[in-house]
């Protein structure tokens, strides 16, 4: 998901409230794949959002 070590600090602050980014473990023939007529769906199926909250969590 980039370089998100250099944002962590703005996440953590609160200057940064929330940005998207690619899900991770996707493989490029899963952007090939038709997205789902549901539009949440569609959206977590490629993409997450990244809190304060989860940044820990991602790599």
């Amino acid at each position: 998901m980039g370089d998100i070590e250099a944002l962590r600090p703005y996440f953590k602050s609160g200057q940064i409230l929330v940005a998207v980014g690619g899900k991770q473990g996707l493989k490029e023939t899963d952007y090939q794949k038709p997205a789902p007529k549901d539009l949440d769906a569609a959206f977590d199926a490629r993409f997450e959002l990244v809190t304060k909250d989860n940044i820990d969590k991602i790599k």
